[in-house]
Parts: C-alpha cells; sequence; structure tokens
C-alpha cells in the first residue's frame, strides 16, 4: 500500500500507518502521530471506569482539520509530525 498523499502528489511513498479518521494509507513524512485517552470499564461488572492511552496516525489533511476545529486533540504532545516523534 502507498500513502494516499504523496501518490496524488505524482511521488509514491511506501504506507507505514493508516489514517485513524479516514482510513488513507500514510508515509512516515506525512504521518502525524499523537495519542488520545480512551475511558473503559475497569470490570465486567464494575462501575469503576479505567484509562488507557493510545497511539494515534492521521494523515496531513485530517490532522490539518482536527488542529483548526478540535485543537484539543492536539494539544499537549498532541500530533505531530513523524519525524518529530520519533527524532
Amino acid at each position: 500500500m502507498n500513502c494516499l498523499d504523496c501518490t496524488g502528489a505524482g511521488r509514491p511513498a511506501p504506507a507505514v500507518g493508516v489514517c485513524v479518521t479516514c482510513g488513507a494509507g500514510v508515509c512516515a513524512s506525512c504521518a502525524h502521530v499523537g495519542s488520545k485517552i480512551v475511558r473503559h470499564a475497569a470490570g465486567f461488572t464494575s462501575a469503576a471506569v479505567g484509562e488507557t492511552e493510545i497511539r494515534t496516525i492521521s494523515c496531513t489533511p485530517c490532522y490539518e482539520a482536527l488542529r483548526v476545529h478540535h485543537p484539543h486533540l492536539c494539544g499537549g504532545q498532541g500530533l505531530v509530525p513523524a519525524q518529530q516523534a520519533t527524532g
């Protein structure tokens, strides 16, 4: 699978992930890696709620939409380009 955005721009690049929002293939240079908290029941019959932090990957168009319309999802460490997240 190739990166949708790079392929559309005429420079195919292998995808390293899939955008959590739209499902497009995303290459390392287009990926925005972040995290979010998922709340869940701590037990089968428990009213207690647990939290788990999960990693998210977004393509550039979805990242820009989230940054503009839902900046709280990009706060803190938030979503950053893959090069910054690993380096």
